[in-house]
């Protein structure tokens, strides 16, 4: 594929959305309605644009497909110029928004946990674990990268991600590697934690698949 074209069109398609963002966010302040106006802005994937050999998204785990803005606004409700370190998950946003707004509760249950712990004075850190797998599905008749490998299945609790396709383990630090070059899954020094990602993953995998009648 022509990268440089992908990543133009991408960054067209990007500006495209903040301008029109921008015009909502005007309209808003117009009508004096932002400071009454929860603004959440999320990704639901990244883009892959060849940095392991595959493109677009949604075939594979790695940090250029995982990896998402999450920004929220509201005054007086989520503190402004706040950054919160670490990793949080997607499942988590429905259940941050019902706890900002006042909907939270037994008559609005919501799957996860609220996130606005995180920007409160010793509401603790935002360590947490990731799951994502992508499953065998052919394009056009044809594997693609990297499903013809099989499924993949990952788990990033920072600093570090876990990677499996097939009988292949991929283990990188996020920290020292966040290009996700060193796979160091066959290094004796990082062998407990190769492991002990490796059993969480097993169990989120029994736990997630009914079994067969």
């Amino acid at each position: 594929p022509d990268v440089v074209r992908q990543r133009d069109q991408y960054d067209g398609a990007i500006a495209e959305i903040d301008q029109d963002l921008g015009l909502l966010l005007d309209e808003l302040r117009r009508r004096g309605e932002l400071r009454h106006t929860l603004i959440v802005l999320v990704g639901d994937h990244g883009e892959a644009f060849g940095e392991h050999r595959a493109f677009e998204h949604g075939n594979d785990t790695y940090l250029e497909e995982l990896h998402v803005p999450l920004v929220m606004a509201l005054p007086d409700r989520v503190p402004a110029g706040v950054r919160v370190p670490g990793v949080v998950s997607l499942r988590d946003v429905p259940a941050t928004i019902g706890e900002v707004l006042g909907f939270a509760g037994p008559s609005w249950p919501l799957p996860g946990h609220s996130l606005a712990r995180l920007w409160q004075p010793g509401g603790g850190d935002a360590a947490d674990t990731v799951l994502a797998e992508v499953e065998l599905i052919p394009r056009g008749g044809q594997p693609f990268y990297p499903n013809r490998r099989g499924d993949v299945r990952s788990i990033l609790a920072w600093p570090w991600q876990l990677i499996t396709v097939a009988r292949e383990v991929e283990l990188y630090d996020l920290v020292a590697d966040p290009g996700q070059h060193r796979n160091l899954a066959a290094d004796t020094a990082h062998a407990a934690t190769r492991d002990s990602l490796a059993a969480a993953l097993s169990r989120w995998r029994r736990d997630a698949i009914p079994a067969k009648l």
